[in-house]
């Protein structure tokens, strides 16, 4: 017995040899299979895909807007032309 219950597929495109995927749309499908189909069948073909990943959406891993790992702990306003302008490029 299948289980049919439905999911979010993120799809991701290569459109040139040698070139990185790039997320293009995403799909609600029940297994790997079907979201491969309904992905060739969106995503403009008359482009050319080289290749078409798919991937479940709850497998991705990802940061909240709060993750306090994502704020820098090291002072590295010299990075920033704003600070050259300010300080005149002297520490």
């Amino acid at each position: 017995m299948t289980d049919n219950t439905m999911q979010a597929f993120e799809v991701f495109v290569q459109w040139q040899r040698g070139e990185s995927h790039k997320h293009t749309i995403t799909v609600t499908a029940s297994d790997t299979k079907m979201a491969l189909s309904l992905a060739k069948r969106n995503v403009d073909v008359r482009n050319e895909p080289v290749s078409i990943w798919v991937m479940p959406q709850n497998a991705i891993g990802r940061t909240t807007a709060d993750d306090a790992t994502l704020t820098p702990t090291i002072d590295r306003e010299y990075r920033n032309v704003s600070w050259y302008a300010e300080t005149g490029g002297s520490p």
